[in-house]
């Protein structure tokens, strides 16, 4: 079963609580950025929406795509969010968000970035093998133990 975007919200704060030390700079998570905004069919608190700049832009972290309904379906990591939703991203014919890919088992909807602090940039690989790890997702195949895909 996927993950409600909110329950991955969830699962940063415990990563935050109980794997982090306490003086530390807390993650810096964006809230949503809405990719189609024309379609206005949605219930969501949108914080950010296309053709905005991306949340956290030239900072590092990890990425999340949402459906419509809120599931979770891909979990990615980078050192500059800018760059890399990029490569997802593109402009269509009337500036509107279309998606590079084709190949998404679900339809990506909205973008959480979760920036974490320069001075501990390492911390990206390991938030990401947590949430990857403890969350169900369609287009993550690597380490997605929940679909069973685990390769070793």
């Amino acid at each position: 079963m996927m993950k409600k975007y909110t329950e991955a919200i969830d699962m940063i704060a415990y990563y935050q609580e109980n794997f982090r030390h306490p003086k530390m700079e807390q993650f810096c998570i964006s809230g949503l950025y809405d990719l189609f905004p024309e379609r206005g069919d949605t219930e969501f608190q949108i914080k950010h929406k296309w053709p905005e700049c991306w949340p956290n832009v030239e900072k590092g972290g990890v990425y999340m795509f949402i459906d419509v309904t809120g599931n979770v379906l891909y979990i990615g990591k980078t050192n500059k969010f800018g760059r890399r939703l990029g490569n997802y991203c593109m402009y269509n014919e009337t500036k509107g968000c279309k998606l590079k890919q084709d190949t998404w088992k679900g339809q990506p909807r909205f973008v959480i970035t979760v920036a974490v602090p320069d001075s501990t940039w390492f911390e990206a690989y390991s938030l990401e093998a947590y949430l990857i790890d403890n969350i169900p997702t369609s287009d993550n195949v690597m380490g997605n133990k929940a679909y069973g895909t685990l390769q070793g």
